[in-house]
């Protein structure tokens, strides 16, 4: 992740391809890789040949080609995600992250609901809101 952030922050704007098993975890990109000025494809690498060539051939002319699964989800702000890394991979409470990020508490608790409706994640009875809102960011790939 940190190499397609670097490759795309250069001022050349290199055409990139990105082949993968798991193109989830490029969610947390898509504002960039939208706002890229050099061709980029993310792909599967189990699709056929002729259709990664297909797409390969996309980048090089400069157009961005991103996976049905990356297309289709909600584009989600960087201090959200960021939120979302405190929170689920460093332990942090929310008055930590507010801290941190340099926030009031009550921007980081609206940080929190707008990850859980971009998400779709609900109150439901018996259930713990923040774990189903970590699950479902981890299935995105929002999250490691």
């Amino acid at each position: 992740m940190q190499l397609i952030k670097t490759l795309m922050s250069s001022s050349l704007a290199p055409n990139l391809v990105v082949l993968s098993t798991n193109v989830k975890p490029l969610v947390r990109l898509k504002p960039m890789i939208n706002a890229y000025e050099g061709g980029f494809a993310a792909m599967d690498k189990s699709l056929p040949i002729r259709e990664m060539l297909k797409f390969v051939d996309l980048a090089l002319r400069g157009s961005i080609y991103l996976s049905s699964e990356l297309r289709s989800r909600p584009e989600f702000d960087r201090k959200w995600i960021e939120v979302l890394t405190l929170k689920y991979e460093e332990g942090l409470t929310d008055k930590a992250i507010a801290q941190k990020m340099k926030l009031s508490d009550r921007t980081v608790r609206n940080y929190w609901i707008r990850v859980q409706d971009s998400l779709g994640v609900y109150d439901e009875p018996g259930k713990e809101l923040r774990i189903q809102i970590e699950i479902a960011a981890r299935k995105i790939g929002l999250i490691n």
